[in-house]
Parts: structure tokens; sequence; C-alpha cells
């Protein structure tokens, strides 16, 4: 039972959470961060060729077609990719781990 509702809230988790437009921020984001860290300045090559988002919904198979012009990204987003949660208090944090400790010591009980 609660292997399920673990389940659920997974699911429900990746339907909220995980949008195409969800991801494509969160790469526009870490790529850019990478970016930070070369130590070499990038040059565009003459013989490189610029493609235009048109070009990308541009397929000869109309459901590709679709697709494509859907997950577009027209711009970065302007907010950050992620929130992280507040840091557990003290008493909090306290907590959690007297309890991860009782459940291994629970099942090295059923273990032996």
């Amino acid at each position: 039972m609660q292997a399920q509702e673990i389940g659920q809230e997974g699911s429900k988790f990746v339907m909220e959470q995980m949008s195409i437009e969800n991801i494509y921020d969160y790469m526009f984001h870490l790529l850019q961060e990478y970016g930070m860290l070369f130590r070499y300045k990038l040059t565009i090559l003459s013989r490189a060729v610029e493609l235009c988002s048109e070009k990308w919904g541009c397929c000869p198979n109309g459901l590709e077609r679709m697709y494509r012009l859907e997950t577009m990204v027209e711009e970065p987003a302007q907010r950050n990719p992620c929130v992280l949660p507040p840091p557990y208090s003290h008493h909090a944090l306290q907590a959690l781990l007297d309890q991860n400790a009782k459940i291994k010591r629970q099942v090295e009980e059923w273990e032996s």
C-alpha cells in the first residue's frame, strides 16, 4: 500500500513538474553554467551554418513536424530551473536520522 502511494506521488511529480519546457530550461541553464567553466575562448567557424527555428519545424512527416513545433522553445525562461527546499532544522534532521537508524535495525533483525 505504501509502495503504491510512493508510485502515485512519483507519477504526479513527473506529470506536474517534468514538462518539456522545464526540461529545456534546466538544460539551458546547465549548459550555460557549464560553458562558464571553459578556460578557452569559443570561436564560430567560418563554415558554420546557423539554423533557425522555422527550419527545425520543417519536416516531411506531419506528426514529426507537429511534435517539433509543440516542443520548440521561443526563448529561455527568466527563472532558475529549480528551487531547493529550505535546509532541515536541527531537530527535523535528527528525527530523520533516528528514523533511518530505526529502519536499518528493523531490517537487520528481519534478516537474522
